[in-house]
Formats: C-alpha cells, sequence, structure tokens
C-alpha cells in the first residue's frame, strides 16, 4: 500500500541516515511495470474501461438483472465481483469456475459467465487492468530472467496474500537469484512466547509462493 511504502522510506532514511542512494521503494504494480518496459513490452492500458464493460456484461445475464436492476448501483456489486474473480486469475474459459458452483445457485454462475464475457472483450478491446500488467510481467520474466529486473537487487516486503495473478508476479519474481521475499511473524500479543494465531495464512500464502521452506 502506498502508506506501507511511505513508512519504509522514513524507515530506510532513519535507520541508514538523512541521504540514502540507490534504493527504491515501489508499489509491485509499478515494479511489473518496469519489468515490462525492461523487456520491451508495454504495460496493458485502458483499466477505466473494466468497470463499464463489466456491467454490461451483468445486465446480459438474466438472473443478475432480475436481482440488481431495481438496486441503487446494483451492477456495482456484481463488478466488483468480477473484478475480484479477473484478479485470481479467471479467463474466456470458466468451465472449471463453472463446474465448481452448484448447479441451483444460477446468480454465481452468471457472475462467472459475466466474468468471462468481460475478460473477452477487454482481451478484443486490447485493454487491461494492473492485474494484466502483473500476468504480463510474470510472463516477460520467464522470458527475460534477470534481465528484466529493473534493479540489481529485489526486496519483496509487506505481502501475507494477494491475488492469484499478483502471485503469480510474485512467484515469477523470486524465482530469480537476486529477488528475496521478507514476512512478518508477530508475537501473540496475549503470549509473547507463541506466534500470533493469523501467521498461519502468512504460511499457506508462502507455500503457493513456493517459499515454504525458504522465507526470511
Amino acid at each position: 500500500s502506498a502508506s506501507l511504502r511511505r513508512h519504509l522510506q522514513v524507515s530506510i532514511a532513519q535507520g541508514l541516515g538523512a541521504a540514502v542512494l540507490g534504493v527504491q521503494v515501489q508499489l509491485v504494480g509499478h515494479v511489473a511495470a518496469d519489468v515490462l518496459r525492461r523487456a520491451g513490452h508495454t504495460a496493458p492500458r485502458g483499466g477505466l474501461l473494466f468497470d463499464v464493460l463489466a456491467r454490461r456484461a451483468a445486465e446480459e445475464q438474466k438472473s443478475l438483472r432480475e436481482a440488481l436492476a431495481g438496486l441503487s448501483d446494483g451492477y456495482g456489486v456484481a463488478s466488483s465481483s468480477i473484478r475480484d474473480l479477473l484478479s485470481a486469475g479467471l479467463d474466456d474459459n470458466g468451465t472449471a469456475a463453472q463446474d465448481a458452483l452448484p448447479a441451483w445457485d444460477t446468480r454465481a454462475r452468471a457472475v462467472v459467465d459475466a466474468a468471462t464475457r468481460t475478460h473477452g472483450l477487454m482481451r478484443e478491446l486490447g485493454v487491461g487492468r494492473r492485474a494484466n500488467t502483473m500476468q504480463a510481467a510474470a510472463a516477460a520474466l520467464q522470458e527475460a530472467g534477470c534481465n528484466a529486473l529493473p534493479a540489481r537487487a529485489i526486496l519483496v516486503y509487506g505481502f501475507a496474500d494477494a491475488p492469484g495473478l499478483t502471485r503469480a508476479f510474485l512467484r515469477a519474481l523470486l524465482r530469480q537469484e537476486n529477488a528475496r521475499i521478507y514476512v512478518d511473524r508477530p508475537c501473540d500479543p496475549a503470549d509473547r512466547s507463541r506466534e500470533e494465531p493469523g501467521c498461519r495464512f502468512v504460511d499457506r500464502f508462502l507455500e503457493r509462493l513456493g517459499q515454504a521452506q525458504h522465507p526470511d
């Protein structure tokens, strides 16, 4: 987050001195865009169209139209769910997601249909969101390796979880020799001899990153 970025900048300046050269604190989206530029690609643009396309795709679904048309900004609810599905990695083929849903849950299945429709429309129009930048940057790292990195060393910090496409970019990033992830494992406020119970969610996140045995 922007607030964590500012906190790190202050901590680095206080810890190393008032003037620090050669250190840049960036949000993950900016790192992904830098990777694409170094790999000779352009980051997807037109993300502002997403909400329009998502709302139209939701309106095309009869069950969603019946449930949401009469509500104030009803399609905004569907747009938010569609955003989450696409950030998790859903694409034009929503078959697996549909198979995971019960046949009677027509609204949930309609949201998946709307999400796949939105993805297809964005691809046809050549536009993308920040999550698509992550996806493209992950592919660029697989092709170009460390040559696409914007720095000699990459330190990843501030994550306890991440959506599917962001996680895929972090996974590709951490495959490079000069990239490492640092995670906080706070103590339980009630018993400082034990880890905070929520650390188990961090462990799951590290497992998905392939870092379960080597976190710093």
